[in-house]
């Protein structure tokens, strides 16, 4: 049986005010919150966030993430096995076309912010740290800017499509779209994703893309499936990785 062909698109913004009246959109922010529980309970060692706290959490709060300008979401859908441009490019997709066919993996590239903010640490969010609004100094050249700094975050790839190459896919994807940024803004950049130590896999696969370990931190975390409000803790390693990236040799 031949392999299954991956197609990757980018997850078309939504607008929060149209959600409330366009039920493709409404849709689709159903099938992505259904999607990142399903990463959740599958995986739920890989992510900061928990499957019992994401299920608390209102659509709305789906909505917010899929509507952020800051936010960029690719998803690996299948196709035929004989279309051969299936691993050439990223493409655009309607709503009706992510919604009518199996999602595979996705990842999420957050930023662009200045490498000047503050890092991303296991401690904090990356969500709200790299989405916040940032200014740059009036009259500064790209020289003179700090470097662009991008976050990736929410990598996952379904037990079956494992081994295929598409975590791989993914990542390149998410880092094409920084480097194009790069070119377009004329500014070098940075990309970041934070790794527990343990997982060696994760590891190994980020540096095959390119990524390299910079910092080691330690950070607490309540253990899966306690009862909220029980205080229990484990205490973790997580490794800092970085990309970089010149937009002069960017491809």
């Amino acid at each position: 049986m031949p392999p299954t062909a991956y197609r990757i698109v980018t997850l078309p913004k939504l607008d929060e005010e149209a959600c409330g009246n366009d039920s493709e959109a409404l849709s689709l922010a159903y099938t992505f919150r259904d999607f990142r529980l399903l990463a959740l309970k599958t995986a739920p060692a890989a992510f900061a966030a928990s499957y019992h706290e994401e299920r608390q959490r209102s659509l709305d709060q789906t909505i917010e993430r899929l509507t952020n300008i800051k936010a960029t979401y690719f998803v690996a859908l299948s196709c035929g096995d004989s279309d051969s441009s299936a691993d050439a490019a990223v493409y655009e997709a309607t709503v009706e076309h992510l919604l009518s066919n199996d999602w595979h993996g996705t990842i999420v590239i957050l930023g662009p912010q200045n490498e000047s903010s503050e890092p991303v640490t296991a401690r904090t969010d990356p969500f709200a740290a790299m989405t916040v609004a940032t200014t740059e100094g009036p009259g500064t050249t790209p020289q003179e800017q700090s470097k662009l700094h991008y976050h990736l975050s929410g990598m996952f790839v379904v037990p079956t499509a494992r081994g295929s190459g598409l975590g791989r896919r993914l990542i390149e994807v998410a880092l094409g779209k920084a480097k194009a940024d790069g070119q377009r803004l004329e500014r070098d950049g940075v990309c970041t994703i934070i790794v527990d130590e343990w997982n060696e896999d994760a590891r190994r696969l980020y540096e095959k893309c390119g990524f390299a370990v910079v910092s080691k931190e330690t950070y607490v975390q309540r253990p899966r499936g306690l009862i909220q409000g029980e205080s229990q803790s484990e205490e973790h390693v997580a490794l800092r990785m970085e990309y970089r990236f010149s937009y002069e040799g960017a491809a």
